[in-house]
């Protein structure tokens, strides 16, 4: 294996990793403060977490990726949306919606943050 090949796979599994385990993070913190799951706050709070949380999934995996970052980020961006789709695909009907705002969040999120980390190594 070359090791830009090496360093590739080792971006995008680490900006997965990253975006993971801030996400499991937050989902403990929502379940200990709001234990009713308060509905549409645990959604909307859930929703800009996991966009936040995405784009530093970028991020990371742009940056340890050090050349084409952007198509990292696309690549990292393709697995979340895969894996989405199999949320979507074994959601209940009714939290379809939702699953699917977690879904774009996180491709959105990741892609904002593969581009802003692209910007600022166009730029140096």
């Amino acid at each position: 294996m070359p090791p830009s090949f090496s360093r590739s796979v080792l971006a995008v599994a680490a900006g997965y990793l990253f975006t993971a385990v801030l996400v499991r993070a937050m989902g403990g913190v929502l379940q200990l403060a709001v234990p009713a799951h308060e509905g549409a706050l645990v959604y909307w709070v859930s929703l800009a977490g996991g966009f936040v949380f995405a784009f530093a999934g970028g991020h990371t995996c742009a940056r340890l990726a050090r050349r084409a970052e952007l198509l990292h980020a696309a690549v990292l961006a393709g697995i979340f949306a895969t894996l989405g789709a199999a949320l979507l695909a074994n959601a209940p009907s009714g939290a379809r919606p939702y699953a699917l705002g977690e879904v774009a969040a996180g491709v959105l999120g990741v892609l904002a943050g593969g581009y802003v980390r692209a910007r600022a190594a166009a730029t140096q």
